[in-house]
This record gives C-alpha cells, sequence and structure tokens, in this order.
C-alpha cells in the first residue's frame, strides 16, 4: 500500500513541477514549488528535466552523477606521481611528505592543500612511517653516564 502511494506521489510530482515555470507571473503569490512538491529544491529541475524528456514511472539512471569532479590529477596521473615517489621508497630512500608535495604542486602549477594532499596520499595507501626515537650517532653508554651523574647543588 505504502509503494503504491510513493509511485502516485511520484507520478504527480513531475507534472507538478512545470507549475512552477508558468507560474513565473504569479511568482509572488505562489509559493517554492519545492514547498509544494515536499521535496528539496536541487529536486524540482530534475524533476522538469525528466518531464521534459517524457520519462515515465521511474527517473533514468544519471550518469554524471557523482564521481570526482574536483581531482587535481586523472586516476592513471595520480598512480604514475605516486609511483615514482614509490620506488624511492622501495628503494630504501626516506621519502619526506614536504618534499613529494612540492613535486606536485610543480607539476600542476599551483599550489595544493595539505589536506587535499594527504588524502591523495592516503588514496594510495601511503601511510605516516616515523624514524626510530634512537639518533643513529647517539651512544647508550655515554647518555646513561651522563643521566646517572649527581647534579652539584649550589649554595646560595
Amino acid at each position: 500500500m505504502l509503494l503504491k502511494k510513493h509511485r502516485l506521489l511520484q507520478k504527480h510530482r513531475r507534472p507538478s513541477s512545470i507549475l512552477g515555470r508558468f507560474s513565473q507571473k504569479l511568482r509572488k503569490l505562489t509559493p517554492d514549488p519545492s514547498t509544494i512538491l515536499g521535496v528539496g529544491r536541487a529536486t524540482v529541475p530534475r524533476l522538469r528535466a525528466d518531464f521534459g524528456a517524457g520519462s515515465s514511472g521511474t527517473p533514468a539512471p544519471r550518469k554524471a552523477w557523482g564521481g570526482r569532479r574536483h581531482a587535481l590529477l586523472a586516476p592513471d596521473q595520480e598512480q604514475a606521481f605516486v609511483s615514482k615517489w614509490r620506488a624511492k621508497a622501495e628503494a630504501g630512500e626516506l621519502v619526506v611528505l614536504s618534499a613529494v608535495r612540492a613535486d606536485l604542486e610543480k607539476q600542476l602549477d599551483r599550489k595544493v592543500a595539505a589536506e587535499v594532499f594527504y588524502r591523495l596520499m592516503h588514496r594510495h595507501r601511503w601511510r605516516k612511517v616515523a624514524p626510530d626515537t634512537r639518533h643513529p650517532k647517539g651512544d647508550p653508554t655515554k647518555q646513561e653516564e651522563w643521566r646517572t651523574k649527581p647534579c652539584r647543588k649550589t649554595s646560595a
């Protein structure tokens, strides 16, 4: 029963969305078509387009809906960019992300926000691997000796 009401409502929404076009002179008197139809403001143009295309029943699948509209690089270009740095990392080099970001900015000829860059790296499964906390030239015996020395008390 509920599904039947839903389909009936959809059939009446499409022609009713055209109402907003013809009532432009009466715009002050008639409310927004989205409030009449009980849908969002962005849905009304879609309903009009569906009605104008002559679709009946269910709406046509949207081919241009979703996707990477604001991508800096195409997926294959991103892969090529990251693979260059991945080869260096696999060879044992320490890859600093500030240098990678500078290279990306140079390739694009524009600034890249830090969040955008880190999302790109996350998409390609990069993660932060911090070096060990021990300094490679540190001498543990000297450090222990220095730590265990009694401090001098100064007389005031």
